[in-house]
């Protein structure tokens, strides 16, 4: 007869057995912790995504600035958010973008009553629905355009081994 004191025993031992190969097998690139800050024009660059490419092929890398234009990389593929790149010589690019809905047209509906219905409700949303497919996003670069392609924005960096440093400052001229 089994002893009713050692219950937990096997749900213990299945759960250790059923987690013992976790995370075996999984292929993650080895990647060195990359940290830096973006400015423009000397001023501290919000919400803009830096852009590493590899000059020879690899993983790409990519981080979000903060308020601070403080930024972590991370690389696409297997890359835990903020653990870095792989060690190499990269072309850089930063993008900020705006994107605005076109203006539209009033749906104003002339007959409106004081207390609305149900059913004008669902026609005035109708309206709303149907001009914002009509509209085109307006996106425009906060940044220079020329820094919005790792070809054309003469930044560069190299990932070595360990933690590093970025420092990228931008200009309008």
């Amino acid at each position: 007869m089994q002893s009713k004191k050692n219950w937990w025993a096997v749900p213990l031992v299945l759960c250790l057995v059923g987690t013992a190969g976790c995370g075996s097998g999984i292929d993650r690139p080895k990647v060195e912790f990359v940290e830096g800050v973006v400015t423009l024009d000397g001023k501290p660059l919000e919400a803009a995504t830096v852009g590493l490419t590899p000059v020879s092929g690899g993983l790409p890398a990519y981080g979000n600035t903060d308020a601070a234009g403080v930024f972590r990389l991370t690389s696409a593929r297997g890359g835990l958010p903020g653990a870095g790149a792989v060690a190499g010589d990269y072309r850089v690019s930063v993008r900020k973008v705006k994107e605005e809905l076109g203006p539209a047209e009033s749906a104003e509906n002339p007959e409106a009553t004081a207390e609305p219905s149900i059913e004008d409700y669902e026609r005035w949303l109708e309206q709303q629905q149907q001009q914002n497919r009509r509209r085109v996003p307006r996106v425009t670069s906060l940044v220079p355009e020329r820094y919005t392609n790792p070809e054309t924005s003469g930044l560069l960096a190299t990932i070595e081994p360990g933690r590093n440093r970025l420092e990228l400052k931008l200009s309008s001229d």
